[in-house]
């Protein structure tokens, strides 16, 4: 376990992610203009999508409380990590 680098509260440790973000941190994301931003497993190829006001692309910087991070895929799961 350790402090999620946002909230501080308890979340597990993913070792190739060590600056990854809490379940409710993750759910936090906005793009840099305040539009909030989804990821999403693409369904049979593998990686993830991000959907900004039901546009899909392919982003993977957003913010959490105004905090840069990134989007990342670690075994079919959607990783958010700050950027520090």
């Amino acid at each position: 376990m350790k402090p999620c680098p946002i909230c501080k509260y308890e979340t597990r440790l993913i070792h190739y992610y060590p600056n990854s973000v809490c379940p409710q941190c993750s759910y936090q994301t906005k793009t840099k203009q305040g539009q909030v931003i989804q990821f999403k497993n693409k369904p049979y190829y593998g990686g993830f999508i991000s959907i900004i006001d039901t546009i899909i692309g392919n982003e993977h910087e957003c913010y959490i409380n105004d905090i840069p991070c990134l989007a990342k895929i670690y075994k079919d799961e959607i990783i958010i990590e700050t950027i520090y």
